[in-house]
């Protein structure tokens, strides 16, 4: 595993203790309750289950990860994606500008999306602006990072 000191000395500075224990927290309270409302749905047969429950798990967490930001009082945003179909949330820790995505194991990157990547270079921008008179996107301040909450299901969450 990768392990940066500066970085993890950054995150611990950055994310309150009760947002990271929340999130952990929350992490297996959502997994658990996805899967029981969908698999117990009368409305579902295990095909409709299966399908659902990826969707259904996201916008139960992003809510909750939204909830749980107010709760900490930290600042939250829903924006849209590049292509304008799908919302995410942006949550600012200090210097941390976090969103989160499903992966499908501990060992697995999220998948390849625009807007990740789009935010992604804005700790390049910030970094090292080169251009004076372009502003930074919205929510975002000189010197802070994007950084991506991953999470999956660990065989007790189902």
């Amino acid at each position: 595993m990768y392990e940066d000191a500066g970085l993890v000395e950054l995150v611990l500075d950055s994310v309150p203790e009760r947002f990271l224990a929340g999130v952990l927290g929350l992490i297996s309270n959502v997994y658990k309750q996805s899967h029981s409302d969908c698999y117990s749905n009368p409305l579902f047969d295990l095909t409709e289950s299966k399908f659902v429950l990826p969707y259904y798990k996201r916008a139960v967490f992003e809510k909750r990860l939204r909830e749980l930001a107010i709760e900490c009082g930290l600042p939250s945003v829903v924006l849209l994606n590049a292509a304008r179909n799908c919302s995410y949330t942006l949550v600012r820790c200090g210097r941390l500008v976090l969103s989160a995505s499903a992966v499908s194991g501990k060992a697995e990157f999220t998948r390849a999306a625009v807007f990740r990547t789009q935010h992604a270079s804005v700790n390049e921008f910030l970094s090292n602006p080169t251009f004076p008179f372009v502003n930074p996107p919205e929510f975002y301040e000189r010197g802070e990072i994007y950084g991506i909450i991953v999470h999956c299901a660990d065989e007790n969450d189902l």
